[in-house]
């Protein structure tokens, strides 16, 4: 579903893009310097939205409704990056970029004890938050595209930038599970936990932006990678039903593995 609604994101923005840059040719001098020219360096900044994948490891817990272990998570975040594109020559520019995210995916399913007494007997709410900052390095090639928009019948033309690109990037994940029940009679159970993560993650990514004359661009990115937890804390507090007591706890953990995993992003920014 997250996949569904990047794809028409982006069917949108290229629309909305082809109508912008197909806008009939500006002759005079100062709106001729403005155009984007692709054989110059360039600093850009973008706006996007992300997908990645976590992993937490949860204390074990076997409830009368439900059993908690350890969770995969798709997170999506928001991204924003400040970069510099250098042209070497040929057509092929080297890219850097500093990247900022920010996510977090909160759920919560509920249940009542029947229609006619709808007290609710079933609270569970789960969090993963993820945050930190990515460093790029990447090599593009441009290539230009002409033709005619079918919406305003009008003569357009777009810089096409496939790139390949390398990164690396330290961040923090925090992951809850909190849950409880109660079925008004003789059940009675809850628990709760808190992982918190320090992540490091290498990833390499191929992709493309899409350049108007205008200097606005669109950009997709899918990655591939490993994501560590340098280290990973972990507390819990539990009581199943028929305990005589509550069972707490916490532990760390250094050097945690994450599954390696597919990153998606989507996003448009400005090149000046």
């Amino acid at each position: 579903m997250k996949l569904l609604r990047c794809t028409t994101f982006l069917a949108m923005a290229l629309i909305g893009l082809n109508g912008f840059t197909a806008a009939p040719t500006l002759r005079d001098e100062v709106s001729e310097q403005k155009s984007y020219k692709p054989r110059e360096s360039h600093y850009q900044f973008s706006f996007g939205i992300g997908l990645n994948s976590a992993d937490a490891s949860f204390e074990e817990f076997s409830g009368s409704t439900q059993g908690i272990h350890d969770k995969s998570y798709d997170v999506l975040s928001y991204r924003l990056d400040f970069g510099r594109q250098t042209y070497l020559g040929n057509r092929f520019s080297l890219l850097t970029r500093l990247e900022a995210y920010y996510g977090n995916e909160r759920n919560r399913t509920e249940g009542i004890a029947s229609e006619d007494v709808p007290l609710s007997i079933k609270n569970n709410v789960e969090l993963a938050q993820l945050y930190g900052a990515d460093l790029s390095l990447g090599l593009t090639r441009t290539y230009i595209i002409t033709g005619q928009n079918i919406i305003f019948g009008t003569d357009y033309k777009l810089y096409f930038e496939p790139f390949f690109e390398v990164t690396a990037g330290y961040g923090k994940g925090l992951y809850t599970i909190d849950y409880e029940y109660n079925d008004l009679t003789s059940v009675e159970e809850y628990y709760s936990s808190q992982v918190k993560d320090d992540i490091l993650t290498t990833k390499v990514s191929i992709g493309f932006n899409l350049i108007s004359t205008s200097n606005f661009f669109l950009v997709y990115r899918l990655g591939y990678g490993q994501t560590n937890a340098l280290k990973r804390d972990i507390k819990y507090e539990y009581q199943a039903d028929g305990d005589a007591s509550s069972t707490t706890g916490s532990s760390s953990k250094n050097g945690v593995r994450y599954n390696s995993s597919v990153f998606h992003t989507l996003g448009g920014g400005y090149r000046f």
